[in-house]
């Protein structure tokens, strides 16, 4: 089994490398490296590589359990990537994961799918397709509710009308007009982390007294 010599260090001088060359921007990219004991040390999720230091960092045993962390930190959202290719090849001892941006050799412009599009392949994967919390991409009340009509005759099944940021007006909103289409209304299943800010726990939403339509989903 294959390791990283001072792997703390290592990983974060990689992650401060990768910034300085302009191979990842922001909180973007994931690096982990093999301690001599099989743990693992990985970035955390949602820091800043200018930021970064050796605290941030987190150690997790093989099968993603922390074993040492700051308080507030978690790590990379990509961990199980990392994990999964130290468990399929014991000669690597680090991962790095970069997504290289615009003008690098390796760019690729992202190719995002029509609303139409996503609902279709929904569909066809025998999926049912909802529109996550509306009110996170869109403040204004009109426009959230003409977005729901547009979505609807595109094929849309339901809206996330329960989440953890949506004001009452917002969920009984939205919720009305779930009825009125024949919708289905749902709740979040956001969770990212026990420290994390917002999404700390499972259904962290109110109902506000509404009942939750979630047809085929609560079967």
């Amino acid at each position: 089994m294959r390791s990283v010599p001072d792997a703390h260090e290592a990983v974060l001088a990689t992650a401060k490398e990768m910034l300085r060359k302009g191979l990842v921007e922001g909180t973007s990219g994931n690096i982990s490296a093999r301690l001599p004991d099989g743990n693992v040390v990985c970035t955390p999720s949602s820091v800043d590589y200018q930021a970064m230091v050796l605290e941030d960092l987190v150690v997790v045993d093989p099968d993603g359990e922390v074993v040492s962390r700051s308080e507030g930190r978690s790590p990379t959202s990509e961990l199980l990537l990392h994990l999964a290719c130290y468990r399929a090849f014991d000669d690597i001892g680090s991962v790095i994961r970069a997504y290289l941006i615009e003008g690098r050799p390796a760019f690729r412009l992202r190719e995002t799918p029509t609303v139409s599009e996503a609902v279709d392949a929904i569909h066809a994967a025998g999926g049912v397709a909802v529109w996550a919390h509306p009110f996170w991409d869109v403040t204004d009340a009109d426009e959230s509710l003409a977005m729901v009509d547009r979505f609807r005759r595109l094929g849309i099944d339901g809206i996330e009308a329960f989440y953890v940021t949506h004001t009452r007006e917002q969920t009984e909103l939205l919720a009305a007009r779930c009825a009125e289409l024949d919708l289905l209304s749902t709740g979040s299943s956001d969770f990212h982390g026990p420290d994390n800010r917002l999404f700390s726990r499972f259904m962290a939403f109110e109902t506000y007294g509404l009942e939750p339509n979630l047809g085929p989903i609560a079967g």
